[in-house]
């Protein structure tokens, strides 16, 4: 058993010029582009962060089965983060259509860290947030 906790939040998306939903399409900087295909859609990446990373730390501290953490990791200090707020492992989205190779640097930062902090495996930070 496990949880995973923040893929994303439902949004959605008015036009004030005509006072309904806006999905289909529109016109920006002369792109073309897509809100939503439907009447609500997903809001992630990066925006997302601070709140999937608190919803991350209460969950993490409610439970006793492993926490998937995920919700706007755009790098490996995004990582880290989920990791001390109790995730034992994370999930990488949005980062990866901004650059394919985002998971090996994820993982070589998050190497680095251990290594600069003294620590010799991830365990040690997971769920290691103080709060003072």
């Amino acid at each position: 058993d496990y949880l995973q906790h923040t893929h994303y939040f439902s949004s959605l998306y008015l036009n004030i010029e005509t006072s309904r939903l806006l999905y289909n399409h529109f016109f920006l900087r002369r792109l073309l582009f897509t809100i939503l295909s439907t009447v609500t859609g997903g809001m992630s990446g990066a925006a997302v962060k601070p709140i999937a990373l608190r919803m991350v730390w209460q969950v993490a501290q409610a439970v006793k089965i492993p926490v998937i953490g995920l919700g706007g990791i755009m790098n490996w200090r995004d990582a880290v983060e989920f990791l001390l707020a109790g995730a034992t492992a994370i999930q990488i989205g949005t980062a990866n259509f901004i650059d394919p190779a985002i998971t090996v640097k994820v993982a070589e930062g998050i190497n680095d860290y251990l290594d600069r902090h003294g620590f010799s495996s991830v365990e040690e930070i997971i769920g290691g947030l103080e709060i003072s």
